[in-house]
């Protein structure tokens, strides 16, 4: 019974790791046809980094938060973001 309980639980994580990766690369997918719609748009440039920081595309992030931040050097989110990527 024991071994079917963690046999479970694991089957639960790879599901829920699986979904996630899903949603992320659908969330990457999205953002980027924004960005080609709206080149200057920093909340896109700033959710295609998001995505890309959770898909483990950390270079392509960190390029894309500093983006965020010369398009809007005002917004706190790209460089609170970068904070946490140099933080990993």
């Amino acid at each position: 019974m024991r071994c079917l309980l963690e046999a479970r639980r694991r089957t639960i994580r790879f599901e829920t790791v699986t979904t996630f990766r899903a949603t992320m690369r659908r969330h990457w997918r999205n953002s980027t046809r924004r960005l080609a719609v709206a080149p200057g748009f920093s909340d896109a440039i700033m959710n295609v980094g998001l995505a890309c920081k959770h898909l483990g595309m950390i270079e392509e992030a960190r390029i894309l938060y500093q983006k965020a931040i010369e398009t809007d050097p005002g917004s706190p989110s790209p460089y609170y973001n970068l904070g946490l990527l140099f933080a990993l």
